[in-house]
């Protein structure tokens, strides 16, 4: 599934923690790096919003930078 690009602009952020290089803020959103995981971790965010469950991140897309971005 392809994702859509999300374009938007803003202070960046840099949040503690994590794996990857840190995490960013952005607005209302978080970016990261992409992993070969990437895909099924958004697959199954999309699936746990589908049902329902609205407690996890929901999949916003990839930036200009190849990151992911999410709630």
């Amino acid at each position: 599934m392809d994702e859509p690009v999300v374009e938007e602009r803003g202070v960046e952020e840099r949040m503690a923690g994590g794996r990857n290089d840190g995490a960013t803020r952005v607005g209302n959103s978080v970016r990261r790096r992409t992993g070969q995981h990437t895909p099924a971790v958004h697959a199954l965010l999309r699936h746990l919003h589908a049902v329902g469950f609205t407690r996890a991140p929901e999949v916003l897309g990839i930036d200009e930078q190849g990151r992911e971005v999410l709630t």
